[in-house]
């Protein structure tokens, strides 16, 4: 069975950069942190609950004990991140510590789906880049596993430092992105001159209806 300090450090490893920056988004003093790490300071009940307890109030997990109390049987939870798909300029790429909020789905989606609930994650819609598809401000379901474009599926992509979300369209000239929206076709060029642009998932669902 892991340790406490074993099952911490795996979390800060596959959430955060760093020890620092785990300690930056949850408000814990990173001196404490990384003497429990190192093992120079005991990590005993009460400061694994005091961590765990942060960790829950940001992330809405128990990494210790592992608790579901508020939620219903046969329902998860996804995470809204404080992230912007947009028809100009976007913001950072999701991470743990834009966590806005939570939202609460029945199984049955994961089933209908056929996805992973720790592949998903909640972003907003910004602009009318992608109407009629997607709506300005409209809150949509992105699957992460899911980042190998295929035509005719809409993506949240990301560019120098800017999150977007296109259709991915296979032409006679080889793949490009492109809005659903004519009237913003001449904007999508940069995103097909050759720019480097890194797929972070497939658009599933708009808070309300699948998305085509």
């Amino acid at each position: 069975m892991k340790t406490k300090v074993q099952i911490l450090n795996e979390f800060i490893e596959a959430n955060y950069k760093n020890v620092r920056q785990f300690c930056l988004a949850l408000d814990v003093n990173q001196g404490n942190i990384s003497s429990i790490l190192n093992g120079s300071r005991v990590f005993d009940i009460k400061a694994a609950k005091n961590i765990e307890d942060k960790i829950y109030e940001k992330l809405g997990v128990h990494i210790f004990s592992a608790k579901d109390e508020d939620l219903e049987p046969d329902t998860f939870r996804i995470a809204e991140y404080n992230v912007k798909l947009s028809a100009g300029l976007g913001e950072e790429v999701i991470h743990p510590e834009n966590i806005k909020r939570y939202h609460t789905f029945n199984e049955e989606f994961l089933t209908d789906f056929r996805v992973k609930k720790n592949n998903l994650a909640i972003v907003q819609v910004v602009g009318d880049s992608m109407h009629p598809t997607l709506l300005s401000n409209e809150l949509v379901v992105i699957d992460f596993s899911q980042k190998d474009p295929l035509d005719n599926h809409v993506y949240a992509i990301t560019t120098k430092n800017q999150t977007w979300v296109k259709r991915y369209r296979i032409t006679p000239a080889g793949g490009k992105w492109q809005s659903d929206n004519e009237e913003y076709r001449e904007f999508d060029k940069p995103l097909n001159d050759g720019t480097p642009v890194i797929p972070v998932g497939l658009v599933l669902f708009s808070l309300g209806r699948k998305i085509n």
